[in-house]
C-alpha cells in the first residue's frame, strides 16, 4: 500500500528518460569497426558504400562506423593470418 508523500523505490518516468538521453549522449563517442562488403568503385572514390548482397565483386574492408549508426549487430568469425604484410594474406 503506497503511503501519501512517500515516494515508490525505483525511476519514475522522467528519471528514465533522463537515463536514456545520457546513454545516447556517450553513445555518440564510441565508434566499431565494422567487416562491411563494399562496392570497388566506391572505394575507388573515397566513400565507400555497401555492395548489393552476393555481389561477386564486393571488396570486403574494415571501416570505423559510429556506435549511433549501429541498428543492430550479428557476429561473423574470419581468420586472419599472423602478417598482413602481404597482398595475398590481405
Amino acid at each position: 500500500m503506497k503511503q501519501e508523500g512517500v515516494k515508490e523505490e525505483g525511476m519514475d518516468q522522467e528519471g528514465v528518460k533522463e537515463e536514456v538521453k545520457q546513454e545516447e549522449d556517450v553513445a555518440q563517442y564510441y565508434t566499431l569497426d565494422i567487416a562491411l562488403a563494399c562496392e570497388p568503385a566506391s572505394m575507388a572514390a573515397g566513400m565507400p558504400r555497401p555492395a548489393r548482397p552476393g555481389d561477386p565483386a564486393a571488396d570486403l574492408r574494415v571501416l570505423p562506423v559510429g556506435l549511433p549508426f549501429i541498428r543492430g549487430i550479428s557476429s561473423m568469425k574470419i581468420d586472419v593470418p599472423g602478417d598482413l604484410r602481404p597482398p595475398q594474406n590481405r
